[in-house]
């Protein structure tokens, strides 16, 4: 595959699962199968739920993979499993998280949050290596940008 295009979405407000949301309301719609990595079960129930309860008039169908499973038939896969599965084109990281298996996909979202110092440097920290790795497109995006600008 050719380069992954990473995406850094600056958060300016603490909102992470509604951005989430939009962003996987985003791929769903462009048929872009997606997982989304969380650090823990905890952030899995509370994105499963958002997407239940986000918007009234829309539902996106996805499924939660625990770590004993790595397939799934559903385009939106939520897991915590670090060893996440190359089954889907894009990889949203709600949770940080640095893998040598990005190239397997053909967009990653990760955020800045900007909101909070010490997750600004950390989110500084992540582009800083991976742009040196020399083998990712990177961007910082605000949310609207890169909702209207995605393309397939």
């Amino acid at each position: 595959m050719a380069n992954s295009n990473i995406f850094f979405i600056e958060l300016n407000v603490q909102n992470k699962f509604r951005h989430t949301c939009d962003i996987i309301e985003n791929f769903y719609e462009k048929h872009i199968p997606t997982t989304v990595y969380v650090s823990d079960n905890k952030n899995a129930s509370n994105l499963d739920r958002q997407l239940w309860t986000w918007k009234q008039e829309s539902f996106i169908p996805h499924i939660i993979l625990n770590s004993h499973a790595n397939s799934s038939d559903e385009s939106i896969i939520i897991t915590s499993n670090e060893t996440f599965p190359a089954v889907t084109e894009a990889l949203i990281l709600f949770d940080p998280y640095f893998s040598d298996k990005f190239n397997q996909y053909k967009y990653i979202i990760d955020f800045a949050e900007v909101y909070h110092p010490d997750k600004l440097k950390l989110s500084r920290e992540r582009y800083k290596k991976l742009k040196n790795l020399g083998q990712y497109n990177l961007e910082f995006l605000k949310l609207g940008a890169f909702l209207n600008n995605i393309t397939v």
